[in-house]
């Protein structure tokens, strides 16, 4: 699979919610947790950007963040099946 393809996945699958009934807050944050999270792993690397650090970079606890990914996580599946 190429790689735009790919981001385009990741993207959609964190930015959107199954049924659509996200509101903008909610979106926001989103987005936000994800860019805090591309930042984390650019900075520290992967092995040490862990829920925690992400959490406390935006300002969320550490089962929001862990959520987000895990819902994220399983659309991307759901796509790529």
């Amino acid at each position: 699979m190429e790689i735009a393809r790919l981001d385009h996945l990741i993207y959609s699958s964190i930015m959107r919610s199954k049924d659509g009934s996200s509101t903008f807050t909610e979106t926001a944050r989103r987005a936000q947790i994800v860019e805090y999270a591309i930042e984390a792993i650019a900075e520290l690397g992967y092995h040490q950007a862990s829920v925690r650090k992400i959490a406390e970079r935006v300002g969320v606890s550490q089962m929001n963040v862990s959520r987000l990914l895990a819902k994220a996580l399983a659309r991307l599946r759901d796509q790529l099946e």
